[in-house]
């Protein structure tokens, strides 16, 4: 689960994954009276240590 907050110096990233999520919106519309199911998987983006414990 990711949040839609803003944040700071981070516009090539939201640019990038706007993109993908609107992609993955029209292909799944255009592609849906074939039977196709259109998925995308997007890392969230957050502050602090990649490297801390789940």
């Amino acid at each position: 689960m990711g949040s839609g907050a803003n944040e700071l110096n981070v516009l090539g990233y939201t640019a990038a994954k706007g993109g993908l999520v609107n992609m993955t919106y029209q292909l799944g519309t255009e592609w849906a009276d074939r039977g196709v199911r259109v998925n995308s998987v997007s890392r969230i983006h957050r502050d602090g240590n990649d490297q801390s414990p789940t």
